[in-house]
C-alpha cells in the first residue's frame, strides 16, 4: 500500500460544513490511497454499517482505512478547540469520516475542523443533517430531502450476495424487546413451531442482544436433532455471517430491522415473523412494504402454502452508496473495477 499524502490545504481551512464537492475531486494522475478515518463506539450494528460502505469501497477504489474510537476523552475536546488533536497526530489526513451512531457525531465534526475530510454519517444523525457532507439515511427513518441526503432501502451492512446458499439449511434470526412491538413470546413461539415442522431442513437459530432470558428459554427447548440454538454471546465472530451466506432460507423477526435487511443482502428467500406493533409507526411498515416489492413473504402469507419466494432481486445497497461516492468526489476505480 502506497504512503498516503495530505490533501490540499485549501480543504481543511474552509469553514462551511456543506463544501462544495468540486473542491474535493483528486487528480485522476496522482498515484495515493484515499485515507478514511472509521468512527467506532464499539457497538456491532453501527460497526456493521460503516464496515459496509468502506468494505465496498476498497472493492473500487485503493484506500487505507483508520479506525478511531469515540467517545473522545474531555481533555481532547479541550485541544481541539485549539484546532490540536494530538491523539491521532500519526495518523494522514482524511480525505473521508465515516461514522454510526450518535456517539460519532460530534467527534467527526470537531476531527473534520481540525484536520480536514469530508463527514459521512450513516443513519439520521442526533445533530442537524447540514452539518455534515453526506447522509445516508434509512427511507424507514425521517427526514427532509436535501442535497447531502442519500436514502437507503434499510442501514447498510458487509453482507454481499451469496453463491453458495443451501436450500437443505434455514436459519432463524430473533430479536426482543422493542419500544415499537409488543413481544409475545408464546405467539413467536407458535409460529416457529409451524416453520419447522413444515419442512424437513437443517435448522439453525440465533438471537441478539435484545432477546430476553425467558425467549432464549424458550428457544432452548427447541434445540432437538436437527435444530440447532446458538444464543448471542456478544463475540465479535463469523459464525453469524458465514451462517447467513450459506442458509437458502432465512426467518427474521419483524422488530430486527437490521437482521432484516442483512438477510436481503445475501439473495436468500426471507420470510418474517410477525410481531405485534404497538402503534402504526414507519418500522412497522417495513415489512409489509417489502413484501409489496416481493422481497420478502410476511408468516401469514406463507402460510397459504408454506413456501418462500425467492426475492426477485437482491438488495446491494452498501456497493449502490460506494458507487456514488466515487462519482460525487472523483475517485479513480481500481482497473479491475
Amino acid at each position: 500500500m502506497k504512503k498516503a499524502v495530505k490533501l490540499n490545504a485549501h480543504i481543511a481551512e474552509q469553514n462551511s460544513p456543506l463544501r462544495d464537492s468540486a473542491n474535493f475531486v483528486l487528480n485522476a494522475d496522482t498515484k495515493r490511497n484515499i485515507v478514511i478515518w472509521r468512527f467506532s463506539d464499539g457497538r456491532a450494528g453501527h460497526d456493521s454499517q460503516s464496515n459496509g460502505i468502506i468494505e465496498a469501497l476498497k472493492d473500487r477504489v485503493d484506500c487505507e482505512c483508520h479506525e478511531v474510537s469515540v467517545p473522545f476523552s474531555f481533555s481532547s475536546y479541550c485541544y481541539g478547540l485549539l484546532k490540536i488533536f494530538p491523539a491521532v497526530s500519526h495518523l494522514p489526513d482524511p480525505d473521508l469520516l465515516v461514522g454510526a451512531g450518535h456517539a460519532c457525531h460530534f467527534p467527526m465534526l470537531l476531527t473534520r475542523h481540525i484536520r480536514g475530510g469530508q463527514a459521512l454519517v450513516l443513519m439520521k444523525p442526533s445533530l442537524p443533517t447540514r452539518l455534515f457532507d453526506l447522509c445516508l439515511i434509512p427511507g424507514h427513518d425521517s427526514f427532509k430531502a436535501g442535497p447531502n441526503i442519500i436514502s437507503t432501502e434499510g442501514p447498510l451492512n458487509t453482507l454481499r450476495p451469496s453463491s453458495g446458499l443451501s436450500m437443505d439449511h434455514g436459519l432463524i434470526l430473533i430479536g426482543g424487546e422493542s419500544k415499537h412491538f409488543h413481544w409475545e413470546e408464546q405467539k413467536l413461539l407458535k409460529q416457529l413451531l409451524q416453520i419447522l415442522n413444515s419442512k424437513d431442513l437443517n435448522w439453525t437459530i440465533t438471537d441478539s442482544p435484545r432477546t430476553s432470558l425467558a425467549t432464549r428459554n424458550i428457544l432452548q427447548t427447541l434445540h432437538k436433532d436437527k435444530v440447532t440454538y446458538i444464543p448471542f454471546t456478544g463475540k465479535q465472530d463469523t459464525t453469524l455471517p458465514n451462517l447467513l451466506h450459506k442458509s437458502g432460507i432465512i426467518w427474521v423477526s419483524e422488530d430486527s430491522m437490521s437482521m432484516i435487511y442483512e438477510a436481503l443482502s445475501t439473495g436468500a428467500s426471507v420470510g418474517v415473523l410477525r410481531i405485534p406493533a404497538k402503534a402504526q409507526s414507519r418500522l412497522a411498515d417495513v415489512a409489509p412494504s417489502l413484501a409489496k416489492k416481493q422481497l420478502l413473504t410476511i408468516f401469514d402469507d406463507w402460510l397459504l402454502n408454506k413456501s418462500l419466494s425467492p426475492p426477485i432481486n437482491i438488495l446491494t445497497e452498501s456497493a449502490r452508496c460506494a458507487d456514488i461516492l466515487i462519482e460525487r468526489y472523483g475517485w479513480s476505480r481500481k482497473k479491475s473495477v
